[in-house]
């Protein structure tokens, strides 16, 4: 027994059955599935529920195929292999994911390595553009003329002269 998030539980009175996704508050303030939960703590309506659900493990398990981010942005170390992925959703929120095997997991676990945006590119470029985040990165780069050749990615970027726009 839980104490229920949706009333003020001086005694624990939600019970959760993770094998069957159910839950119920003894108290009599609610019950169901994890829509119905969702719903409930987030005040929301049914297809909220299901993106936001969605949202929180990474995976349209409802078929619904409206979970399909804005952006994807790739983050992957000097030599070139994708470390993680920032996913951006509507309402400009983000979810990061990291490869693991074929598919994915919704967290960073096992991470050490927290490399720039670019850094593939920005290893063997001549000037460095900072920018406040991945899609103005990416709308300044397809500006001049898009991506560079990746050459020699264990070359250093600590002669480079960044240039810093607001």
């Amino acid at each position: 027994m839980l104490k229920c998030p949706f009333h003020e539980d001086k005694t624990a009175s939600l019970s959760v059955n993770l094998a069957d996704g159910v839950w119920n508050c003894q108290a009599a303030c609610g019950k169901g599935g994890i829509i119905d939960f969702e719903m409930a703590v987030s005040k929301c309506d049914r297809d909220t529920a299901k993106a936001n659900i969605a949202d929180i493990v990474c995976v349209d398990l409802f078929g619904t195929g409206d979970h399909k981010p804005e952006a994807i942005y790739q983050y992957r170390d000097a030599n070139g292999a994708m470390v993680f992925e920032k996913l951006r959703h509507h309402g400009k929120s983000f979810i990061l994911r990291r490869p693991v095997g074929k598919g994915y997991a919704c967290d960073l676990k096992g991470i050490t390595l927290n490399p720039l945006y670019n850094l593939p590119e920005l290893v063997t470029a001549n000037v460095a553009i900072i920018c406040e985040g991945e899609k103005d990165c990416d709308n300044v780069t397809r500006a001049i003329g898009g991506r560079p050749r990746l050459k020699n990615a264990a070359l250093t970027i600590r002669r480079k002269s960044p240039t810093v726009l607001p």
